[in-house]
C-alpha cells in the first residue's frame, strides 16, 4: 500500500466584529401619577434600556468586538399603546415627558411605549411607562374679602 502525503494550509480568521448583536434590557417600570391642571406640569425623565451583559459574550462576531460597541441611546419616541400616538397633552423633549392635561375628559391610566434607538441594535420598544391622571385636586382656597 502506497502512502499519499498532501499538504494543505488551514487558515484560522477572526469573525468581523457585529455590534448589532448586542441585545437590551428594558428599564424598571416608571409611573407617574398626576392631574388635571397641575401647575406646573408634572414631567418624568424616561429610563433607557441597558446593555444585557451575558450577549456580549454571546458569539464570536460580538466577543471579537472587546468593549468597542456604543452603548449610547436616545429616547425617540413614546406613545399610548392603545392607539400608538402621543396625547396631545403630553410632550417629549430630550427625554423628559410632560404631562399638561387641561381637561377631565383626558382623566385615565395610560400605558406607554417608550422606542429607544440604539447606536447599533436598532429601535428598542419598550412597555415600561405608565400615566396615572387624575381629575384635578384643590389644595387651597382663598377666603373671600369682606365687602
Amino acid at each position: 500500500m502506497q502512502k499519499l502525503e498532501i499538504n494543505f494550509n488551514v487558515v484560522v480568521t477572526s469573525p468581523p466584529c457585529n455590534c448589532a448583536l448586542v441585545k437590551w434590557d428594558a428599564p424598571t417600570a416608571q409611573t407617574l401619577t398626576t392631574t388635571v391642571k397641575k401647575t406646573p406640569a408634572d414631567t418624568l425623565t424616561i429610563s433607557h434600556g441597558t446593555v444585557n451583559a451575558a450577549s456580549l459574550q454571546a458569539e464570536p462576531a460580538i466577543r471579537i468586538c472587546n468593549g468597542i460597541c456604543s452603548s449610547t441611546t436616545t429616547i425617540k419616541a413614546i406613545v399610548d399603546k392603545e392607539t400608538n400616538q402621543i396625547p396631545s397633552f403630553m410632550s417629549l423633549s430630550n427625554g423628559i415627558l410632560t404631562v399638561n392635561s387641561q381637561s377631565n375628559s383626558d382623566v385615565k391610566n395610560y400605558e406607554l411605549k417608550v422606542t429607544m434607538t440604539t447606536p447599533d441594535s436598532g429601535d428598542q420598544v419598550f412597555e415600561t411607562v405608565k400615566v396615572v391622571l387624575n381629575v384635578c385636586v384643590i389644595t387651597h382656597l382663598d377666603a373671600p374679602t369682606q365687602p
